[in-house]
């Protein structure tokens, strides 16, 4: 599949843009790419009322937001509460409350938190020498 397999349209059909997601990179269920579209403002009603068009520069917005990483040492606050054997609101309150360094990142805004930073803020909380 090449790039000039995809029309030059500002408004994509399902099948359209269901070609375009997988030759970008992200396999998608057509149910999640309606969900998606509605919920991020790229798809709209087609005239006919019965189907969705979608809207080519919005999805690629997406689309490459979806595929933004985070920066090395960064990790999603789930995984962190997981690995450091805490609930998710305690962890939650914890990285408010000792102004640990996070990001949001993708078009979900999902939290990352710096696993240094959190590691730092714990050991001056507990009075744990930093240099052990």
């Amino acid at each position: 599949m090449q790039a000039s397999d995809f029309p030059d349209k500002d408004q994509l059909t399902t099948a359209e843009a269901l070609r375009f997601c997988r030759y970008r990179g992200w396999p998608i269920s057509s149910s999640s790419l309606y969900i998606n579209g509605i919920k991020f403002g790229f798809a709209t009603k087609a005239s006919d009322g019965h189907h969705y068009q979608f809207n080519r520069a919005g999805l690629s917005r997406f689309l490459m937001q979806k595929g933004v990483t985070p920066p090395p040492g960064y990790i999603p606050v789930v995984e962190l509460a997981k690995k450091k054997g805490v609930n998710l609101s305690s962890m939650y309150s914890r990285i408010k409350n000792w102004e640990v360094e996070t990001i949001q990142i993708g078009p979900q805004k999902v939290t990352y938190v710096s696993e240094l930073s959190y590691e730092r803020r714990r050991r001056v909380k507990e009075r744990i020498p930093l240099h052990e």
